[in-house]
């Protein structure tokens, strides 16, 4: 048995991408600032909930959906 590993797992949301352009769009449509982050929180939920129950979405798909609707 090898000791190398044989998946490596890296965590880049919003470590290598920047979040901050997502606040200023949500205050364009009306929306306040800080719900960016919670939007993006619930888009994760739901797209790793989708994907362990055997299912597939797209980015626009999952995220263009209010909470609970996948």
């Amino acid at each position: 048995m090898s000791d190398e590993p044989s998946v490596i797992v890296f965590d880049v949301n919003e470590t290598l991408s920047d979040m901050s352009p997502m606040a200023a769009r949500f205050t364009e449509v009306g929306a306040p600032d800080h719900l960016a982050k919670l939007w993006f929180a619930a888009l994760l939920r739901d797209g790793f909930a989708l994907t362990a129950a055997g299912g597939n979405g797209s980015f626009a798909e999952i995220g263009g959906k209010p909470s609970g609707a996948c």
